[in-house]
Formats: C-alpha cells, structure tokens, sequence
C-alpha cells in the first residue's frame, strides 16, 4: 500500500508504483481519493521549514 496525502500522483508517489510493477509484477493499482481530506487543510506556507 502506498499513501499519498492529498490525493495527487507526485514524483514520489510514482516511483514506488513503477518500481512495484517492474520488479515486483504488480499487475494493477487502485487510486481511491477521499473527500474534506484534513491534509488538504495546510498550506505550503504554515509548514514549519526544516
């Protein structure tokens, strides 16, 4: 199972899928998006920088 919060197909949820497809022979993947995601509720801005 991958997550990815805000229900976007980003780089860094892409890679793991290709990988699990290449080396691992998933055949299938399933996309489900939720709705008044709380993750959706931040923005770039009130992230503390690291």
């Amino acid at each position: 199972m991958i997550r990815d919060a805000g229900g976007r197909a980003r780089d860094d949820a892409i890679r793991p899928l290709v990988i699990s497809h290449k080396r691992l022979g998933a055949r299938a993947w399933f996309v489900i998006r939720h709705t008044d995601c709380g993750m959706e509720t931040f923005s770039n801005e009130a992230m503390p920088t690291c």
